[in-house]
């Protein structure tokens, strides 16, 4: 008996020191000892969407594979469109994010923000051309399928919206 007891209390003992020794292999900025993002904003969350898509999943719609291949040309075709946005979009927070470490007034950061809004209206006009472009090459059923999927999806977020405000007015 008291063998036994030692030995689950051996075993229990390396589990906490693995869960330890996982918990130091990052560095707490949510980045893996190897340096990728795997979660938040473009880690794992875009990973489980598939990484690109701009917007639209296009699994289970069971595209041909001309229909697979003009998708990706298309998205191919939409890259160096999108990439000074990107660029621009990521310079911009790192400079709001200096400036709040700084201790910057908020007129200043206000002002920061303000800088990213023509950007990010000319990032979602170009999704807006890249859906338009996929959804010339779906049929009839697979564009009724992402309405449907679309409309609960936009239920899904209104009711985590009236989640928050709700949350908020407690």
């Amino acid at each position: 008996m008291k063998k036994v007891n030692i030995a689950i209390l051996g075993i229990a003992i390396l589990g906490i020191g693995a869960i330890f020794a996982f918990a130091q292999m990052g560095d707490g900025t949510g980045k893996h000892a190897d340096g990728k993002k795997r979660w938040g904003k473009g880690g794992m969350h875009r990973m489980h969407r598939g990484g690109k898509g701009m917007g639209m999943n296009l699994r289970g719609l069971d595209l041909t594979d001309a229909q697979k291949e003009q998708v990706k040309a298309i998205h191919e075709a939409a890259k160096p469109t999108m990439e000074p946005f990107k660029q621009a979009m990521k310079e911009n927070r790192m400079k709001f994010r200096e400036a709040k470490q700084n201790g910057a007034d908020e007129a200043t950061l206000t002002g920061i923000r303000n800088e990213i809004a023509p950007i990010r209206e000319q990032m979602k006009a170009q999704h807006e051309a890249v859906k338009s472009q996929i959804m010339a090459i779906l049929t009839e059923e697979q564009k009724a399928t992402l309405a449907e999927r679309e409309a609960k999806r936009a239920e899904r977020r209104a009711g985590r919206k009236a989640d928050r405000e709700a949350k908020s007015q407690e």
